[in-house]
């Protein structure tokens, strides 16, 4: 399975309440784009992939208690409607990747924090053919609604033929949220490269010094060791969301981005 094409161009632009450097909400857009990847798999058209969708939803007079929706929330609603629209394959021929971060908090003051994401998973799989992904740093998981969604951590599944692994979290200090020792992440991405995956998600992925893509040094050799694979991962912004490593992988970096790839036919 191979990325083809990407259109930088957004077909939408999605706005919404981010935190800023400031600490006070400061209206941002979120780009939707396009592409194309190899592949064919019976009734599915199309992947969603994304990450870092770390704002809220910018609506006005909530009612005491309520938060705005997640950012994440208002993205599965809007693709929704593009699918209903025939700009996009309907949703319920579409897979969802999610690779971690889509907490943010209710005020948009403090970039950052720990809450559950669980809106968000609950979102996608509502309308959409299944939801795959991992956790990020920022990400809790309390309870989720429905039979087609896959949460991985150095497991792997299969839907529709599709082999997807996943590693969540990033290399840091144990018991920290969202952290885990170097050596337990690598294993953990040794175990799901054994099982030769088609897409790997994760949520710090690798670095490629040759192209620019930030990311993990280490998780980068773990990858080239293997043959050639799919990664999507967030994390750390790039400008250039597609890159590929020595051993012929490609990354695909959708940290505050959403692109959605149908397969070609």
């Amino acid at each position: 399975m191979r990325i083809l094409t990407h259109n930088p161009e957004p077909l939408q632009r999605i706005g919404y309440h981010n935190a800023s450097s400031a600490g006070k909400p400061e209206y941002v857009r979120l780009p939707v784009t396009t592409g194309t990847i190899s592949g064919k798999f019976a009734g599915l058209s199309a992947l969603v992939l994304t990450a870092d969708l770390q704002g809220r939803e910018r609506v006005y007079n909530l009612p005491i208690g309520q938060e705005p929706p997640l950012l994440g929330e208002t993205v599965a609603h809007d693709l929704e409607r593009l699918g209903a629209s025939a700009m996009l394959p309907p949703a319920d021929e579409v897979g969802v990747i999610l690779a971690g971060d889509f907490w943010a908090d209710p005020n948009s003051r403090r970039r950052g924090g720990l809450g559950d994401v669980a809106p968000v998973w609950n979102a996608f799989a509502r309308s959409f053919r299944w939801v795959a992904g991992v956790l990020g740093n920022h990400d809790k998981l309390h309870r989720t609604q429905f039979a087609n969604q896959d949460l991985l951590d150095g497991e792997t599944v299969e839907r529709d033929g599709l082999r997807i692994g996943g590693v969540g979290g990033i290399v840091g200090v144990k018991g920290k949220p969202g952290r885990k020792p170097a050596d337990d992440f690598l294993i953990q991405l040794h175990e799901v490269m054994e099982r030769r995956p088609d897409l790997v998600i994760l949520h710090m992925g690798p670095d490629s010094p040759e192209t620019g893509l930030l990311g993990n040094e280490a998780v980068r050799e773990t990858i080239e060791e293997y043959p050639p694979t799919l990664v999507v991962c967030g994390h750390v912004h790039t400008e250039e969301p597609i890159h590929q490593l020595g051993n012929g992988t490609q990354v695909v970096n959708v940290d505050s981005r959403t692109i959605i790839m149908k397969f070609s036919q």
